[in-house]
């Protein structure tokens, strides 16, 4: 037997079609025999299949583990499994939001048309674990795959509406500790043009009236310097591809082993880079789960 709360954004549907979207391996037809035989039941009373949900009904399913393993993808099956197999760092998770780290090495997303490992794989099966919501979770902030820190999921439409409002409006402010290669002297800022180089595969700084030229601003303040090296706090004012990675270049420090754009390799790791804070309307999160400051600490 299994019980099912409906939420907010499951609400205002017909039974029969909010059951046809969780039992993904029943007809419509036996979904509505199964109804009929009061094997659903809403608030423990009968239940008829055009009957509306409404937010904080309970439908109870009496069928057994087994058989509605039968019923759903097999690949809700391997949820837990996955979950176990590819933990999540949690830094902060309410009932709505999401924000957990990410390490250098996975992809944010997974990439079209192929079934691999990726952060918002491992989200989407951490949620499916314990919820039976069928809305499937997204990220408003997406990091390259050897960047580490922060991504923040929505877990419900409207927190998802509400988080890209939020980054839209500017009123989420991103955070980045960056390692670059020599002294920065003093704060500043880098404010230019960006577009991507298609023969290179890179994106550059060009004037204003580029074809296809996007403005970029960027925001650094050194924290720490030893042997050659600086760590940075760098504000992401603008987000294009590679922004950190460009300014830093451009001022002249790259990021420690980013070959890419202009430093020296680095044995251990492609370039130390995380997204290490982010604020939104007086909130803040901190990534306390990286790898960047204890790569600095052994950095000679």
């Amino acid at each position: 037997m299994r019980k099912i709360k409906i939420t907010d954004h499951e609400a205002d549907q017909r039974l029969d079609r909010f059951l046809r979207k969780y039992l993904t391996r029943s007809s419509l037809g036996n979904i509505q025999k199964l109804i009929r035989k009061k094997v659903v039941r809403i608030n423990d009373r009968r239940a008829e299949a055009a009957q509306v949900l409404r937010c904080g009904d309970v439908l109870t399913l009496r069928l057994s583990s087994e058989t509605l393993e039968t019923l759903q993808d097999s690949s809700a099956q391997k949820e837990e499994a996955q979950v176990q197999s590819h933990p999540l760092s949690i830094i902060f998770e309410d009932e709505e939001l999401l924000v957990v780290h990410k390490p250098v090495g996975l992809l944010t997303h997974p990439a079209a048309a192929k079934q691999e490992d990726s952060l918002t794989t491992r989200v989407t099966s951490y949620l499916a674990s314990y919820t039976s919501s069928i809305f499937t979770p997204a990220c408003v902030n997406r990091l390259d795959r050897n960047t580490e820190g922060l991504v923040m999921f929505g877990k419900t439409p409207t927190m998802l509406r509400e988080l890209n409002q939020a980054m839209r409006e500017r009123r989420i402010h991103k955070f980045y500790y960056a390692v670059v290669e020599g002294a920065v002297p003093a704060p500043g800022a880098v404010r230019a043009y960006q577009k991507k180089d298609a023969r290179s595969n890179r994106s550059v700084l060009v004037s204003a009236q580029a074809s296809g030229a996007r403005f970029v601003h960027t925001r650094y303040w050194p924290v720490e310097q030893k042997g050659g090296y600086t760590l940075c706090e760098v504000e992401l004012c603008t987000g294009r591809t590679h922004q950190i990675r460009l300014a830093c270049a451009h001022m002249g420090h790259p990021l420690v082993g980013d070959c890419k754009y202009g430093a020296s390799p680095h044995k251990g790791f492609p370039y130390l880079l995380q997204a290490r804070r982010i604020t939104m309307d007086g909130r803040e999160f901190i990534d306390t789960h990286g790898d960047l400051l204890r790569a600095w600490r052994h950095l000679s």
